[in-house]
């Protein structure tokens, strides 16, 4: 009885101070067996690992957040800037505002403003909560510009030119980062119903596909969460079959 109370805690935190109380049998010897999925208290745990030792603990779990009041909705959906955001907008002559609500949106596309990836599994569709939130793949689209974040923060880039594809759902963009770096992005709807769109971004060497949905829509999705007492390797998520879905040869 009492090992069942101190796992209800832990796993209702996923916190340092109450995975140093797990026992060895939550240790989960290989966590990308898909027979380790399992249910507890209607939670489904996608990873869950505890390894314990005698000064430190080792604690992460991948779980389904269903929980749209969760801590985690508001953290994925918000587009404030912190210093080191605006310290990079700065070194690109923008203009500093607090978050994305003060720039314009792109009126000329009449798409969102702020975006979010989702991620299939089974079947399904997720928002994502990573265990680094650099690789959140955050999104704004503005009226002049397109801004990514990526590990080493956000990273601006000019619209050039825009306008949509005649005879296609599709929209484009040209993007150019200080006159050097160059990326042609595509926008096209996916699931009209649930309002996922993909984005293609295509530079001269390379061509990157994923699917995401406007941030205002993230509650119309459970969520994947990622947590634990220090940073971990991301879900892997089930592949999105791009080339099938655009007609695209396979090499």
């Amino acid at each position: 009885m009492k090992t069942i109370v101190v796992l209800i805690a832990l796993i209702s935190s996923c916190s340092l101070s109450q995975a140093q109380n797990a026992s060895p049998e939550d240790t989960v010897s290989n966590p990308d067996d898909i027979t380790t999925l399992s249910y507890y208290h209607d939670t489904l745990f996608l990873r869950r690992k505890v390894v314990r030792g005698e000064e430190w603990t080792d604690y992460n779990c991948v779980y389904i957040e269903q929980n749209r009041d969760s801590k985690y909705y508001n953290w994925l959906t918000s587009f404030a800037f912190d210093e080191f955001d605006s310290m990079l907008l700065e070194s690109y002559d923008i203009e500093l505002v607090p978050s994305a609500d003060r720039f314009p949106s792109n009126k000329t596309s009449g798409l969102p403003k702020t975006w979010i990836p989702v991620y299939s599994f089974n079947d399904e569709f997720y928002t994502y909560k990573p265990s680094d939130f650099g690789n959140a793949g955050s999104r704004i689209l503005t009226d002049s510009l397109f801004i990514k974040w990526y590990m080493d923060g956000l990273m601006p880039m000019q619209i050039t030119s825009q306008g949509p594809i005649q005879g296609t759902d599709q929209y484009v963009f040209e993007l150019e980062m200080e006159g050097a770096y160059q990326e042609l992005l595509i926008i096209q709807p996916y699931d009209k119903e649930r309002q996922i769109y993909l984005f293609q971004y295509k530079s001269r060497n390379n061509a990157e596909y994923q699917l995401y949905i406007p941030s205002d829509n993230a509650k119309d999705f459970d969520m994947v969460v990622n947590t634990g007492n220090h940073k971990a390797r991301e879900y892997r998520f089930d592949e999105f079959d791009i080339e099938s879905y655009l007609g695209i040869p396979k090499k």
